[in-house]
C-alpha cells in the first residue's frame, strides 16, 4: 500500500486561540558551511509572547506502515511554530534507528519534509541545512517513544500571502511525496492577535 500522494488543500480557519509556549530557542541543525552561509540561513528570533493557533490536526502523509502528522501551527509576527510527528505502526525500540530514519542524509527513502510559500519544495532530511531562500526552518526540540517522534519546528518568516505549502515523503515506510497547501491568517491579523506578555507593565 502506498502513501496518499498528490496535492491536498486544507482550508484552516480555526478559532484563533492565544497560547503560550515557553522554551529555549536553540537550533538542532549541524553547523555547516561558511560563517556567511550560516548567517544567511539563520531564522531570526524565535517565538516571543503568546502566539495564535492558525491550524491543527493535518495528516500530511499516510500508509499502512506510517503517518506524518502536523498537530498544530502557532503563528507569531516573526514566523510559525509547528509541531510535527513521524508515526509508525510497528514499534522501533532502538532510538538510534529512529534518528537514522529522521535525520540521515544518505538514506534515500528516509523521512523528508519541506516548507514553502508558493510552489512545493523538494523535501529534505531534518538535519539538512535549508537553502538561503525563504522560508528557513530549523528543529527546536524533539522527543518521542518507540512508535512516534515529535519535533517542534520554527519556520521563518511568517507566510507573506496567507499560504504555507508543506511537502513530505517517507518512501521506506510507504509514503510517497505529497504536498499540502495550508491557508493561514494574514500576517497583520497574527500581529494584532499575538499577546505581548508584559506590554504596558
Amino acid at each position: 500500500m502506498t502513501g496518499e500522494a498528490g496535492v491536498k488543500t486544507q482550508g484552516i480557519r480555526a478559532v484563533l486561540v492565544a497560547v503560550t509556549l515557553a522554551f529555549a530557542v536553540g537550533g538542532c541543525q549541524p553547523d555547516t558551511g561558511t560563517p556567511g552561509d550560516r548567517e544567511s540561513r539563520r531564522p531570526g528570533p524565535g517565538p516571543v509572547g503568546a502566539g495564535v493557533v492558525i491550524g491543527a490536526q493535518v495528516i500530511l502523509g499516510r500508509s499502512d506502515k506510517a503517518a506524518i502528522v502536523l498537530h498544530v501551527l502557532i503563528g507569531y509576527p516573526g514566523g510559525v511554530l509547528a509541531k510535527l510527528s513521524a508515526n509508525v505502526r510497528e514499534p522501533i525500540p532502538d532510538g538510534r534507528r529512529w534518528i537514522e530514519e529522521l535525520r540521515s542524509q544518505e538514506r534515500a527513502g528516509g523521512f523528508r519534509i519541506a516548507f514553502d510559500y508558493d510552489e512545493p519544495s523538494e523535501p529534505l532530511p531534518l538535519s539538512t541545512p535549508r537553502p538561503t531562500h525563504d522560508p528557513i526552518w530549523r528543529q527546536e526540540m524533539g522527543s518521542g517513544s518507540d512508535v512516534a517522534h515529535d519535533s517542534w519546528l520554527w519556520i521563518y518568516p511568517y507566510p507573506p500571502d496567507g499560504q504555507l505549502v508543506v511537502s513530505c515523503s517517507w518512501t521506506d515506510r510507504g509514503i510517497d511525496q505529497t504536498t499540502t497547501r495550508l491557508e493561514v491568517p494574514r500576517a497583520g491579523e497574527v500581529e494584532a492577535r499575538t499577546v505581548r506578555l508584559w506590554e504596558g507593565w
